[in-house]
């Protein structure tokens, strides 16, 4: 079994993501569905809340990844945020970024991803989100939709284990 540790980095906005240089990551977009939007359109807020509505992963730029005319983002009627996930470890290969994108869509279940939902990962795995603004300094307090992700997420290959909030012990 193997860990690693995910810093998520964000969230940013249309205009700021188009600065971003990372590469051979994951990403996540979070904001409300399409049919949640229609709602508040109509006044109607109950049950509303912004979400995570899709992960996925780039070996090039976020920012070109993004920029495809075909991917989900676009379909969105909402002003969508992103968050960047590095892996912390010397070279991540596509392989080990689609091992755990498999284990994020899977916990999660966004709303715009469709593959990955239904069937169980094969591979046991740890994964510790650390949460860092976009200048790269930690996070302390959760207050955005991507941080429900839990900072822990422990897969055995059957069963899911998560702790929603990791402190510092001095």
């Amino acid at each position: 079994m193997n860990a690693y540790v995910i810093n998520w980095y964000g969230p940013y906005d249309d205009t700021t993501i188009k600065e971003v240089e990372f590469s051979r990551c994951l990403y996540m977009i979070t904001g409300y569905s399409n049919k949640d939007l229609k709602k508040i359109n109509k006044g109607d807020t109950t049950d509303i809340h912004k979400t995570i509505l899709y992960s996925g992963i780039t070996m090039r730029k976020v920012r070109k990844r993004l920029n495809d005319g075909k991917h989900k983002h676009w379909s969105l009627e909402s002003e969508p945020d992103f968050w960047i996930g590095k892996v912390e470890i010397a070279t991540t290969s596509r392989y080990l970024l689609e091992k755990i994108e498999h284990i994020i869509i899977n916990f999660w279940s966004p709303k715009l991803n469709s593959r990955k939902k239904l069937t169980k990962p094969k591979h046991k795995l740890v994964l510790v989100n650390q949460w860092r603004f976009a200048d790269k300094t930690t996070r302390v307090i959760k207050y955005h939709v991507a941080q429900k992700l839990p900072d822990l997420i422990f897969f055995n290959g059957e069963d899911w284990y998560c702790s929603e909030r990791l402190v510092e012990f001095e």
